[in-house]
């Protein structure tokens, strides 16, 4: 599924296409509002980690210290995985 809902927030992608690869842009919109979501433009986002982003409030492309190590974005699944998990405790 290309783009799924969240607690009013939809996913959408679009794609550059290059010769040699292929660039996945992520972003949320709500009520209009178009939001980047700053995860790895060379992984599909599935509908897991978007509902853990949009509880996470999308954060961005910091260092992000959490016990498992520094974090500096782009997200991907298994980052974002630690960060949650570092959150829930």
């Amino acid at each position: 599924m290309d783009n799924f809902e969240y607690k009013g927030y939809t996913y959408l992608k679009e794609l550059d296409v290059e010769p040699d690869n292929i660039k996945i842009f992520h972003m949320a919109v709500k009520e209009g509002k178009e939001i980047h979501i700053d995860f790895s433009p060379y992984t599909e986002m599935d509908f897991e980690t978007f509902q853990m982003l949009v509880d996470l409030n999308f954060p961005e492309r910091v260092g992000v210290k959490t016990a498992h190590g520094t974090f500096f974005s782009p997200w991907n699944k298994d980052s974002l995985m630690k960060f949650w998990l570092e959150r829930k405790v």
